[in-house]
């Protein structure tokens, strides 16, 4: 037997009558029922949260089914596989997408970004290059997405080269874009680069935090800069920002690896004054620095 089609008013703002009325456009209630049965199945694959093996069966049942997945449902699962550290399963994912409906920014913001969790960095260079060729415009998290993954795959120069392109995309970059090319840096031992972006901020209309401070202490320790590491926790006092073990653990490396062994005391007095909890790695540094130095006294001092 045929289904009967069953009608309903849908107001749009069509003047038809001579007072202005808008005049009811009458739109099929199927339409409205399929669009809020695919909603439904879209707050469901939401709910799953890093549960991607989940997101992925509503997916399947809602494309088996005569409503079919919408860029929406694509976008939400490949959020649960990236939450998930899926990178492979949310480039399959987008892949489908694209053979069926166009994809959006999102689309292309969760894929690099599962990429990037992961140091896919290729795969994340060429998601973006993707995107520059379509008629999408990146965003800022689109960016610091890339030159996350560039930092976890130890690209510093391509993190470099991409921070510096940005105003032609004309997107600007905010600290969180900077910390992780400034981790790059870090992590590749550029501390003369790291030193550089820091002092960029400024021009940017930016301000570093304690991520950003650690990291450039790190660089520095990295290339046994104690000086340029001490120059560091200064500022960052500077800007009344509050140094975490993290920053000292740093900064006191890089004075272990130059035999400052004195001022390595001084800062764990300072540390110890502002009532901030030392590990076994701050011990053992600021130790170092005094048996390099052949100030053992000091070091049986700290270990009693």
């Amino acid at each position: 037997m045929e289904e009967k089609k069953i009608e309903a008013d849908v107001i749009e703002p069509r003047c038809g009558h001579p007072d202005g009325t808008p005049t009811p456009e009458r739109r099929p209630v199927t339409d409205v029922k399929t669009r809020t049965r695919t909603d439904a199945y879209n707050v469901a694959i939401n709910a799953c949260g890093e549960d991607w093996q989940a997101a992925i069966a509503l997916l399947v049942h809602l494309n088996a089914s005569r409503l079919k997945g919408s860029v929406i449902s694509y976008n939400t699962t490949i959020s649960a596989t990236e939450k998930a550290g899926q990178w492979q399963v949310a480039m399959l994912l987008m892949e489908e997408l694209t053979c069926q409906m166009v994809p959006d920014i999102i689309t292309y913001n969760a894929v690099i970004s599962a990429c990037a969790k992961d140091g896919q960095w290729q795969q994340a260079m060429c998601l973006y290059q993707a995107l520059l060729g379509s008629r999408l415009q990146p965003t800022v998290i689109t960016c610091s997405s890339v030159v996350s993954a560039c930092e976890k795959g130890g690209q510093w120069h391509r993190a470099l080269r991409l921070l510096e392109d940005l105003p032609r995309s004309k997107v600007q970059a905010n600290i969180i874009t900077f910390n992780s090319a400034i981790s790059a840096c870090e992590k590749c031992g550029q501390w003369g680069e790291a030193l550089r972006l820091m002092d960029g901020l400024k021009e940017r209309g930016l301000s570093g935090d304690v991520v950003t401070f650690n990291s450039t202490i790190s660089a520095c320790e990295k290339g046994a800069e104690w000086r340029q590491s001490l120059h560091q926790m200064r500022n960052l006092s500077l800007r009344h920002l509050k140094a975490n073990v993290i920053s000292y653990n740093s900064s006191w490396s890089a004075q272990e690896e130059c035999g400052q062994w004195l001022q390595a005391l001084r800062s764990l007095e300072q540390l110890h004054q502002e009532g901030v909890s030392t590990g076994n790695l701050t011990c053992n540094s600021v130790i170092s620095a005094c048996e390099k130095a052949n100030h053992w006294p000091h070091s049986l001092w700290l270990l009693g």
